[in-house]
């Protein structure tokens, strides 16, 4: 897999200057800058699609602060604790702050809740969302199953998830569900997220030919600084190699269903 070092040593090839000279000139530290600006540019019209895997609940269930930093789901019996009958209870609930945090972090959402998205997403992609839900077997197969003698398994259904039922867009990046369950709501991210102090041995995990675009944009915008014409022709170089970049898109689209 490529690394950040890769995309410096790149860059430094098609600026022909070496680690010393770039790191005179104050290039080094706003390479990160320059590859974000670069993945705008790229995911503008390749963009990496994505599910949303979003589970709704009704209502979060109880947490207990274990060891003063961990959390465990609350038992019936501590969630039932009779503090007259048994005294002060050995155990303490999670703050209700604790508990968003908790499931937030798990993509677990209550009904109504604004859910807003990542820094790495673009916006949400015109495709078909989906929603799953657990499937109760009907009166018929459990008597069949108790004829028998075999055990009902519980099964999931997907259905498309209609929009302002059981969701609703609120804004460019913010969503609020309605129903419980658990949804697939399709959208465009960037590919990578470049900070200040990345070392050179973090891995990209992303499509190499679409990385391999990063250096070209890169250069391009540092040799801007003294030599505007070569600037132009390695911006040309950047733009050929991205109209060769590949993004597969197998997101399903939007189910248009019959109003008669």
């Amino acid at each position: 897999m490529f690394t950040y070092g890769y995309i410096r040593e790149a860059t430094m090839a098609h600026l022909d200057i070496d680690e010393t000279e770039a790191q005179a000139m104050g290039l080094l530290s706003r390479f990160h800058i320059y590859a974000n600006e670069a993945m705008q540019a790229i995911c503008a019209s390749k963009p990496m699609y994505q599910y949303l895997d979003i589970t709704v609940v009704e209502k979060f269930a109880p947490l207990i602060v274990v060891d003063g930093a961990n959390f465990l789901p609350a038992t019936k019996e501590q969630i039932e604790w009779d503090v007259d009958e048994k005294g002060p209870a050995p155990f303490k609930f999670a703050t209700r702050e604790q508990t968003e945090d908790y499931y937030h972090k798990k993509n677990i959402y209550e009904m109504f809740e604004k859910v807003v998205m990542t820094d790495t997403f673009i916006a949400f992609a015109d495709k078909q969302c989906y929603k799953l839900t657990w499937r109760k077997p009907t009166v018929e197969e459990q008597l069949e199953a108790e004829a028998f003698g075999y055990k009902i398994t519980q099964g999931v259904i997907r259905e498309g998830a209609v929009v302002d039922l059981d969701f609703s867009y609120l804004s460019k990046n913010t969503l609020k569900f309605y129903k419980p369950g658990r949804y697939l709501i399709p959208a465009k991210f960037m590919w990578h997220r470049f900070d200040s102090g990345v070392a050179d041995e973090e891995e990209l995990d992303m499509p190499s030919d679409i990385l391999l675009t990063i250096p070209l944009y890169i250069a391009a915008i540092c040799l801007q600084i003294d030599n505007t014409q070569k600037a132009q022709l390695m911006r040309q170089e950047f733009e050929i190699a991205l109209s060769r970049c590949t993004a597969t898109d197998f997101l399903t689209l939007n189910e248009i269903k019959a109003d008669w």
